[in-house]
């Protein structure tokens, strides 16, 4: 490792607040190890990009802490795009 870069820190994260049947089944059916796309759902369709690539870290499982009003699949970032993907243009 070249002492300019820096160890990278795997961050895992819940992904939560799902309030949509059939997203909250995709979750559910998820393993460790899937790959998903990851979006960004600010207010308006207009601001829905796929900004990078997650993969499972954790299966589903009954929400803990703030997650506790559903459930969660904890998820690892494999990496970011450059470009940001409207989620229409990929529909």
């Amino acid at each position: 490792m070249n002492s300019d870069n820096a160890e990278q820190i795997i961050q895992i994260a819940p992904w939560d607040s799902v309030c949509n049947r059939q997203a909250i089944n995709s979750l559910c059916a998820l393993r460790r190890g899937d790959r998903c796309l990851f979006y960004h759902s600010s207010a308006g369709a207009t601001s829905r990009h796929i900004v990078g690539v997650v993969e499972v870290a954790r299966e589903w499982y009954e929400g803990e802490g703030e997650a506790a009003s559903g459930g969660a699949v904890d998820v690892r970032v494999v990496g970011e795009f450059r470009l940001l993907v409207a989620l229409g243009e990929i529909r």
